[in-house]
Parts: C-alpha cells; sequence; structure tokens
C-alpha cells in the first residue's frame, strides 16, 4: 500500500533501528566491517577513538578482517590497554556467542537477549527521557516484526530479513503517484482534517501510555486523545489488540479506558466488545438522528479544556533541533562523547554527555561549544 509518513522519517532511517540491524548484520557476516564499526562503541561502553584507529590500522595492514583482529588483538596488538581492552573483551565475547546461536538455533528468542547483552536497552533505559522511550518503543517494534517475519514461512530466516528491510528503506525515497496512506502520530496531527481515521493501539500501557501518571499526565493523554478523534470528518475506527507481542512475550491489555469514556450512542460495536456489553447499541443509519444526552460520571470530551500547542518543548528551543538524545559529539576538552539526557530551557539548558575520556559530565548548553560528529 502506497504510504507517507508525515512529521517523521522513515522507520528503517532511525538511528536505534540502524544500530540494531547492523549488530543483526554482523551475526549473518562477521566480515562486515562496517557495521561493526557502527556499534564498536554504541552504545558508550569505553572503546576510544585511538583504540579504534588502532584496530583498524592493524587490520588493513595485515588484510585481516577487523572480527578477526578483535577476537585475537591480544596476540596481533599492542594497543588497547586497560579500560578499552576489558571493552573490547568484551563486546568481541558477545559478537561470539550469539554468532553462534544464529548458526545453530532455529528459533528468534536469542536475538531479544542479544540486544539486551550489547547495553543499548538499559543505555535508553538510564536516559529515560520521551525520546529514549520512544527509541526503546522502536527497538521493541524492530524486534517484533523480525520474529514474526521469521515464524510465518519456514524459508524465511534473519537474512532474508534484512534484505526485505533493505528494499523497503529504499522504496521510503521514491515518490507514489495517486492516492497514500497518510501515516502520522497524534501530535502531527493536529490542525488537520481527513475523511477517514484509524487509530490502533488503544490499550492502557500504550495509549494512554504507562508511566507514574499524575492527573496532569493523564488530562494531558486525554486531550491528545480528544484530538486525534476529531481529526475525522466522515468515520472513525478504534481499534485495540487482545494480545500484543512485546519484546519476544505476549501481553493481554486491557481495552483503554479512553474507550468507556466515549458516549454510547455513538459507538457502532463491529466485534462486539464485552465491556461495551451493557451500553446501548447503535446503528449508523442516515435516517436516523443523534440525540446526544452525555451522562457525567466519567469526563466527557466535549467538557475538557484543551491548548492549541500539544508540543512538549517550546517552539522558539533552537537548540534542541540542533543537539539530539544519542548523537555523538566533540568538547574542546573532553573529546568526543555520547549525549545522554537535555534538561531546562533556553539559557538554562543543560546538556549531559559521556564521554569516552573522563564520563559523564553536565554543561550548561550555551558555553559548551559541542561540535555533532557525523
Amino acid at each position: 500500500i502506497p504510504y507517507v509518513v508525515v512529521g517523521g522519517m522513515s522507520f528503517y532511517k532511525r538511528k536505534e533501528v540502524k544500530d540494531v540491524l547492523a549488530y543483526l548484520k554482523i551475526l549473518i557476516n562477521p566480515h562486515d566491517s562496517t557495521s561493526i564499526l557502527r556499534v564498536i562503541n554504541e552504545p558508550p561502553r569505553g572503546i576510544g577513538e585511538a583504540s579504534v584507529n588502532a584496530l583498524i590500522s592493524y587490520a588493513t595492514s595485515r588484510n585481516m578482517p577487523l572480527y578477526h583482529v578483535l577476537h585475537d588483538f591480544e596476540n596481533t596488538l599492542d594497543k588497547p590497554k586497560g579500560r578499552s581492552k576489558a571493552a573490547i573483551e568484551k563486546f568481541s565475547s558477545i559478537m561470539k556467542k550469539y554468532s553462534e546461536l544464529a548458526q545453530n538455533s532455529s528459533d528468534t528468542d536469542y536475538l531479544f537477549d542479544y540486544i539486551e547483552d550489547t547495553g543499548m536497552l538499559e543505555y535508553y533505559r538510564e536516559i529515560d527521557s520521551e525520546e529514549s522511550r520512544d527509541r526503546l518503543a522502536n527497538i521493541e517494534q524492530l524486534l517484533n516484526d523480525i520474529t514474526a517475519y521469521i515464524n510465518e514461512a519456514p524459508d524465511r530466516n534473519l537474512q532474508s530479513y534484512i534484505e526485505q528491510a533493505s528494499l523497503v528503506s529504499d522504496l521510503d525515497t521514491k515518490d507514489f503517484s495517486g492516492e497514500k496512506l497518510t501515516l502520522m502520530t497524534v501530535h502531527s496531527a493536529k490542525g488537520l482534517e481527513f475523511n477517514h481515521v484509524f487509530i490502533s493501539g488503544m490499550e492502557e500501557n500504550l495509549f494512554p501510555l504507562h508511566r507514574e501518571f499524575s492527573d496532569y499526565d493523564i488530562e494531558e493523554e486525554r486531550r491528545l486523545f480528544y484530538v486525534g478523534i476529531t481529526r475525522a470528518k466522515k468515520t472513525l475506527a478504534l481499534a485495540y489488540a487482545a494480545k500484543r507481542l512485546k519484546f519476544g512475550k505476549i501481553f493481554h491489555n486491557k481495552h483503554s479506558n479512553f474507550l468507556t469514556e466515549i458516549e454510547p450512542e455513538v459507538i457502532c460495536d463491529v466485534y462486539n466488545n464485552s465491556f461495551l456489553a451493557t451500553k446501548k447499541k447503535f446503528s449508523f443509519d442516515s435516517s436516523v438522528s443523534i440525540a446526544m444526552q452525555p451522562k457525567k460520571n466519567f469526563p466527557v470530551f466535549d467538557d475538557l479544556m484543551h491548548t492549541d500547542n500539544y508540543s512538549q518543548l517550546p517552539e522558539n528551543d533552537i537548540t534542541y533541533i540542533t543537539y539530539r538524545i544519542g548523537d555523538t559529539v566533540k568538547h574542546s576538552t573532553f573529546g568526543i562523547g555520547k549525549i545522554l539526557n537535555i534538561s531546562g530551557i533556553n539559557e538554562s539548558k543543560k546538556i549531559t554527555v559521556h564521554f569516552n575520556s573522563v564520563g559523564r559530565k553536565q554543561l550548561l548548553l550555551q558555553f559548551a561549544k559541542l561540535e555533532i560528529v557525523k
């Protein structure tokens, strides 16, 4: 189905997705030096730039695959020492362990353990920001997609999935003529209208998203739902999954309570949901006029106050556009590091960076003079 993603980049072009795919490519082809170099210090594990350059230099001068140098660097290389040495040993042992599992295992359970052991998931959990939670969700979705794809047919495997992902990524650069399915977040949909709107994932722990909610958080999510349902001009379809795959495990989530807050007179219950069994059935007959008599036992959307800006950040916060969590940056004194967190706004904005040389540092962004490393 031709589609266009509004307000976001292609799924396969997201940094965290490309990182996970690089890890998976190493399992298929250990000689893929490009993928190794992408993730050797992703997340930051203390393998410095000098150590990486020494490994590359040794491999190039002796025409050896970088993978072999990593696994036998003590016998082939004077450097690295200390922390870098321990980090390289751990990295190479993870690669070796899961490369063997990939060759001998017929299921996909090892994939979830593999990405967990790389430290990526813990890294984003530790940051614990809105963006890091989005990145975790994208990694989860990728692993779920791989599992579902491989399990659908006996001739499918990790290599065929990665080949398919490359093709899909290429298609994202092409322009489709004619009508397209428009995919967007609720935030991106504000101010737009469509004849037909579908909102999926109407489950507790998803919409609303599971957090340690304050009353404000719930109200904000409720307002976002209001924005979503009022984008529809003709029809609105709301759906939730009876079961959902998350990191290789099946979860049975409860339907979103937001569904029960909609007046029953306007609901056409297609699948006879049990939680709507006590509500009045309604048939969408064009000859029937709808008389709304809202009950006040629960919040009614018409009663809700709403604001014009649903963004998490001020629109004039230019520094957020420049620096993003997960970016690799360079400091004149501390050297190369990776952004862990960004807090505050404007002149008070602070940035937390894990530098390879000195560890974690918190800096005032306006004085940090950080250079983004591509």
